[in-house]
């Protein structure tokens, strides 16, 4: 692994430990992310369709991770399934 990915790894785990604390603190934190790395973290997710895709802009899968990738229609759901 080189330094550069290190690095990465190293802010990607200060960030999430970021996010975690300030839930801890009773704070509600919203991320707009596709980085399944953030995704599995999260307490909740709302899966919108992709744009211009058939669910533009409806929600086509909610939940929990492991309540996501349940969904037939969802490609995160999909990418996430094999991820988790």
């Amino acid at each position: 692994m080189n330094l550069q990915l290190v690095y990465i790894s190293m802010m990607f785990l200060k960030v999430i430990n970021i996010l975690k604390r300030l839930v801890k603190k009773g704070n509600s934190v919203f991320v707009i992310e596709h980085n399944l790395n953030v995704i599995s973290q999260a307490d909740y997710i709302i899966d919108m369709g992709i744009q211009g895709g058939k669910y533009r802009g409806n929600i086509i899968a909610e939940g929990t991770p492991r309540k996501v990738i349940e969904s037939k229609d969802s490609l995160t759901a999909s990418v996430l399934r094999e991820y988790l």
